[in-house]
């Protein structure tokens, strides 16, 4: 079983993040390995939104498609964190969960938790991504951090 918790510090508002993570559908315009992403089975309180998500990933000649339950809980107060998480329905995965906490520090800047708990079918793939998983986790904050800054820049300009 992998485990990824990484914390990072952004230079963006809470709300411009949790955006970013919680907009699940954009995915495949930032992660090269989303090859497609679709999204069903909606339901919403005032803070909580789940949805499925259903993706499909690819690196080199690997592919995987894969569901899981997405839980959104936009707090709106901002002295507390935001929440998305994440619950395997099915695919490759032995099992697969993962939460995102966004914790604001001031109105410009928050801090980022991401925790990943994985275990795949296949130990062969297992092995690789174990064999990668600190390279993997900065290359997905860097991502999403990226993203938050050109989102953030562009509502800046309107």
């Amino acid at each position: 079983m992998a485990s990824i918790r990484l914390n990072q510090i952004i230079d963006c508002d809470k709300e411009t993040v949790l955006d970013v993570i919680g907009n699940v559908k954009a995915y495949p315009e930032f992660l090269p390995w989303v090859e497609s992403l679709r999204t069903s089975e909606y339901l919403q309180t005032d803070t909580i939104t789940e949805f499925k998500a259903d993706v499909r990933i690819g690196f080199k000649l690997f592919s995987e498609s894969f569901s899981t339950r997405v839980t959104i809980n936009s707090e709106p107060l901002n002295t507390k964190p935001a929440q998305v998480a994440m619950n395997l329905i099915k695919g490759p995965f032995r099992s697969l969960t993962g939460k995102w906490s966004i914790q604001p520090l001031s109105d410009t800047k928050c801090q980022v938790l991401l925790e990943l708990i994985l275990e795949f079918s296949n130990p062969i793939l297992g092995a690789v991504f174990m064999a990668n998983q600190e390279r993997i986790a900065q290359k997905i904050i860097a991502l999403f951090s990226n993203r938050a800054m050109i989102i953030k820049n562009k509502n800046h300009q309107t």
